[in-house]
């Protein structure tokens, strides 16, 4: 006769019962006791891993609004500057098509080429919108920072001379750049820009890891949740961005 199974033990992969002192199940998956659940460990080139984890829910994020970049449109309008328009442009079609891919990355978040689609578009159009809005800021009051064909980034915009002496036409949009853009080690856009660079544009991507949880499961990377990360820096730079032409108008 079979040996009974503990109950609430089984295998991830295969479901197949299991005793708490098995180190494979009968199919010969290699276990992990995780709590009163076991699950298989996940070893493949990329470094995927996978336990069983707690209740997890995705975000359901508010779509953004643009109340002051609508002001700024209308302050705009009657100068006689078509690149200062085309970037203001530009700087609301970057962070468009960041939530775009947001929402594709939580439509499809179970790690694969549709989860990568969605986490390496959002990464890059937010750091894009906030360069293109650094532009904006560059040619409004004149700054001379660019040079053709590379434009100013926000990293450029910070810079003391720069801030110094945008500080000198508008003191209130120089604090709020110098407050919340810092490349000062765990500051929260130096943390972005690193792993805008690594999952996006530059490095190898870092390991995954998956937390199997109900109703869904969690990604996370280098200890980040990717869903409730990759919204709140959504809000956080349409904030900022708000904030700057609230500033100007």
């Amino acid at each position: 006769m079979d040996q009974e199974k503990s109950p609430g033990c089984y295998c991830k992969k295969c479901g197949a019962p299991i005793d708490p002192t098995d180190e494979k199940c009968p199919n010969g998956h290699v276990l992990k006791d995780v709590g009163r659940h076991y699950v298989v460990v996940l070893e493949e080139s990329i470094d995927l891993s996978a336990k069983i984890g707690k209740e997890h829910k995705l975000p359901s994020p508010i779509p953004l609004t643009f109340t002051k970049y609508d002001g700024f449109t209308q302050k705009i309008s009657t100068l006689q500057n078509q690149n200062l328009k085309d970037y203001h442009h530009t700087t609301k079609y970057r962070l468009s098509v960041a939530e775009y891919c947001l929402n594709l990355l939580l439509e499809n978040y179970d790690n694969s080429i549709a989860f990568a689609a969605g986490l390496t578009g959002f990464l890059v159009q937010a750091k894009s919108a906030l360069d293109s809005l650094s532009e904006e800021i560059n040619l409004y009051y004149s700054l001379g920072i660019s040079n053709p064909p590379r434009v100013t980034d926000i990293e450029d915009i910070i810079k003391t001379q720069n801030i110094t002496e945008l500080s000198t036409k508008n003191s209130n949009l120089a604090q709020i750049l110098s407050r919340q853009i810092s490349l000062t080690q765990g500051s929260w856009f130096s943390e972005f820009k690193n792993f805008r660079d690594q999952e996006g544009v530059h490095r190898k991507r870092s390991p995954r890891h998956i937390l199997i949880g109900r109703p869904t499961n969690d990604i996370q990377i280098g200890g980040k949740g990717v869903a409730e990360y990759c919204v709140n820096i959504l809000y956080k730079i349409n904030e900022i961005i708000e904030d700057c032409y609230d500033s100007v108008i």
